[in-house]
């Protein structure tokens, strides 16, 4: 084998005799037998006798009938004139000759050997078996052609996962969308149990080839929780603490919400699990773009290295891109770090082998097990409307930490689901970036990653990590650290660290009548007449869009007529439009 391509020469031969001498001091008969196995020629573009066995009986050596493994053994002896597919019938004539041999020398017996001739010769139409293609490719990107790769794939779940995506996968096709790709991984161990780069299709129009889990792709609104998770770790939100959600501009950069709606304000909470978009561009801004670019750099996201000033505060809207597998890397790491894991990385990896070189490392070391507990609390409302505007409710029986993404112009959908064990990810859309209408996170991809987890074991949720948790008052309706002026509050936790917040400002002391109807002043009623209240007061822009979603808000009431309002320090004027800066034409 190794003087392939020579001249039949005595020459040759000559040189040929003195390797095989060579080889004979230098191995034993088994390594030679094995050296010589693995690299043999076994007909057609087969070479090696593990190749050959799977090619040919979709086995393992180790695994193979005496027919079968007769059948490989005289393969290599005339590789180009013979094996499965050419002159089947001398095929299966030397096969029988090798048999008789065997049975004479007495390596088998006469039943064995009668068996084994009624053994049909391989059929050469037998498909090669397509089990994670696209993670074979990604082995060969990553310089392993050639080398024995053990995978972390779980064949049993990879199979089953398989069969529903593929099943989803028709239902998909009928609408326009030809793509999808979906990835497990053990929170515990960081291996990959499923690698589903994509649905394989016969038509070259799908790009089913494309690995969808290593292309970068936009994220929708996937990135939300790690800002939250960013911002409660550094004392500067409350998770109830109410957000802007009023119409806003920054430079030639006016977001929406998805509903095209406005609700004044929203909690923080609530902010993250129904996916809002202004608040959370607000939020964004609050912490700072290059704080937020350079938290995503450390966590291990590489995609987006272009600088902050290039992405603005889209970035956290899915203004770039990201691949899967990073994305469910980061996932894990914060699943992790709720688990009371902290500062510890993620080496995710599909080979076995954990001292591999072929692994890429994840971590949340900006957020806190806390902050990362009470960030995956925020994301378990399975029932609830999403960014997408529809209700959905999905019934399971584990506790599921779930979000959903959608690109702009509807071309990439996005579900990732986390539970202290495990991490799932699909992604569903058009490989070629082609958009539909219909290809929404919460109604295309979440569906699939429910009857993924389904086929999981069920995990325990997190223990709370109280030694990161401590507890404090708040108001109840601003989510605020309550101040004196609040009457109405609770109790709750929060990271253990530095508040930065102050105490909630929207509860103020005012005089009122007894039917509490109109406010007084000491120019204007007798003191047994006035009565001190705490209220609960918006700023006129909030509250304008607050109390149509909340018909429990009472506005301020007026003064009573003869009252001064000289010293009333409560504005009850806003201007939304035209925004700060905003060039008008007249």
């Amino acid at each position: 084998l190794s003087r392939r391509g020579k001249p039949r020469t005595f020459y040759e031969k000559g040189i040929e005799m003195l390797l095989a001498v060579r080889t004979e001091f230098a191995f034993s008969k088994r390594t030679i037998l094995a050296k010589y196995a693995s690299q043999a020629p076994f007909g057609g573009n087969v070479v090696g006798l593990d190749a050959a066995a799977w090619r040919y009986f979709g086995t393992s050596p180790n695994n193979l009938s005496w027919a079968e493994a007769a059948t490989l053994a005289i393969l290599p002896n005339a590789p180009g004139l013979i094996f499965p597919g050419r002159n089947q019938n001398l095929l299966i004539e030397k096969r029988n000759r090798l048999l008789a041999k065997l049975k004479s020398k007495g390596y088998i017996d006469d039943e064995t050997y009668q068996l084994a001739l009624l053994e049909p010769a391989p059929n050469p139409a037998n498909d090669l078996p397509q089990d994670a293609t696209h993670l074979l490719t990604r082995c060969i990107h990553d310089g392993l052609k050639g080398k024995m790769v053990k995978s972390t794939i779980d064949k049993r779940l990879y199979d089953n996962a398989y069969s529903i995506t593929s099943r989803y996968h028709r239902h998909f096709m009928a609408n326009g969308i030809r793509n999808m790709a979906a990835m497990v991984i053990d929170n515990r161990t960081s291996e990959v149990l499923i690698y589903i780069g994509n649905i394989l299709s016969d038509k070259p129009e799908n790009s089913s080839r494309v690995d969808i889990i290593k292309s970068k792709r936009s994220y929708g609104s996937l990135l939300k929780p790690f800002l939250y998770g960013f911002l409660l770790n550094e004392g500067l939100l409350y998770p109830r603490q109410l957000v802007n959600d009023i119409p806003v501009a920054y430079s030639d950069f006016t977001p929406q919400n998805f509903s095209k709606t406005f609700e004044g304000m929203v909690s923080a909470n609530e902010i993250l699990s129904r996916s809002l978009n202004v608040p959370s561009v607000n939020l964004l801004r609050q912490y700072g773009i290059e704080k937020f670019h350079n938290n995503l750099q450390q966590m291990g996201v590489k995609s987006i290295n272009k600088p902050p000033s290039h992405y603005g505060l889209s970035i956290i809207l899915g203004g770039a891109e990201a691949s899967m597998w990073e994305l469910a890397g980061i996932y894990s790491a914060l699943s992790r770090n709720a688990g009371g894991i902290q500062n510890s990385n993620v080496v995710l990896r599909y080979q076995l082998d954990s001292t591999a070189k072929v692994k890429q490392i994840f971590n949340c070391n900006g957020i806190g097990s806390g902050a990362a507990y009470l960030t995956l609390e925020a994301l378990t409302q399975a029932n609830r409307p999403g960014e997408d505007g529809a209700w959905r409710h999905f019934i399971s029986s584990q506790r599921i930490a779930w979000k959903t993404g959608t690109s702009y112009g509807f071309r990439d959908a996005w579900a990732i689901g986390v539970t202290s064990d495990y991490t799932v990810a699909v992604w569903v859309g058009n490989a070629d970036g082609e958009g539909r209408a219909d290809l929404i996170g919460v109604a295309a991809a979440a569906p699939v990653m429910f009857d993924i987890f389904s086929l999981l074991p069920t995990s325990n949720w997190f223990t709370p990590p109280w030694f990161d948790l401590k507890s404090v008052v708040t108001c109840k309706q601003s989510g605020l650290m309550a101040s004196e002026n609040c009457t109405d509050t609770i109790t709750e936790y929060i990271p253990v660290v530095k508040t930065k917040t102050l105490p909630c400002s929207y509860h103020h002391k005012i005089y009122v009548d007894k039917d509490q109807k109109n406010r007084l002043t000491l120019g204007c009623a007798k003191q047994e007449e006035m009565f001190e209240t705490s209220w609960f007061v918006l700023p006129p822009a909030q509250e304008w869009f607050y109390t149509k979603l909340h018909a429990e808000y009472r506005k301020l009431p007026p003064f009573r007529k003869g009252c001064a309002q000289a010293n009333d320090k409560l504005p009850n004027i806003a201007l939304i439009y035209p925004y700060a800066g905003a060039d008008i034409y007249i």
